[in-house]
């Protein structure tokens, strides 16, 4: 997995963020000082990962910044209801014509099965190269996510950006951090899945998407019962420790 610090720049040292990257390109064109690749748009696509109305706004920004250098020939946005139109209109300021807001995904898994979609509905030739653009602490699961769905048609390479203060989705990334070993279950089970008579890709993308809302519905619904013992438990503690105080108290 390579971040965009090593396509510009080679392998270094220390990570940058990509403000320091850009900003090296301070006349806005792509200036590729790797002679690894070629002077060409790198990417297809930068894929922008929508994260509600206070985190997509910052990534869509980021990904501008990205896209002006001249490293993608397509912005792509994968957000949700709510947050698309902002998207759309940001970029629309931004005066980008070769650009898509998708506006179905609720998660991140959403994001990477209709990324793909819409690449294949771009007719993108399999092993081509995109960036997902994504905050650091979400670039983990994010690139996790799409090496899933999209299973080596496309390659993958993450742009990840400073990350805004939210101690609630952190949290929960951190949560949700624990789930990362079931991904290569999953994948190997795709995997055995595939030679199955009758089985395609969209198929499989399918199931995938099962698994994960099934997934999702009895976490949710095992934290609910857990909350409801623990509530219980406390209200029993409550009512001894009212008690022994009544009783020391006679």
């Amino acid at each position: 997995m390579e971040c965009l610090t090593n396509i510009l720049l080679g392998y270094s040292e220390r990570e940058k963020n990509l403000d320091e990257i850009l900003n090296i390109y301070s006349s806005g064109n792509y200036k590729n000082i790797n002679p690894s690749y070629s002077q060409t748009p790198h990417y297809y696509a930068i894929i922008v990962l929508g994260g509600g109305l206070n985190h997509t706004p910052y990534r869509v920004k980021e990904g501008i910044k990205a896209f002006k250098q001249g490293i993608a020939q397509y912005l792509i946005v994968t957000a949700g209801i709510d947050d698309a139109p902002i998207a759309e209109e940001i970029i629309k300021n931004a005066s980008i014509d070769k650009y898509i807001v998708d506006n179905r995904s609720y998660d991140t898994l959403g994001n990477a099965l209709y990324a793909k979609e819409i690449l294949r509905n771009l007719h993108v030739p399999e092993g081509t190269l995109v960036a997902i653009l994504t905050e650091r602490y979400h670039c983990k699961r994010a690139i996790d996510t799409f090496n899933l769905v999209f299973r080596g048609k496309y390659g993958i390479d993450t742009i990840c950006i400073e990350p805004l203060p939210d101690s609630y989705m952190w949290g929960k990334e951190k949560y949700l951090s624990y789930l990362r070993p079931m991904y290569g279950i999953l994948a190997k089970s795709l995997n055995y899945l595939g030679y199955l008579p009758g089985m395609n890709d969209e198929r499989l993308d399918k199931i995938l998407r099962f698994s994960f809302d099934t997934g999702r519905t009895i976490v949710n619904t095992t934290l609910k019962y857990i909350n409801k013992i623990k509530e219980y438990i406390n209200e029993i503690i409550k009512t001894y420790r009212s008690y022994v105080y009544a009783s020391s108290s006679s």
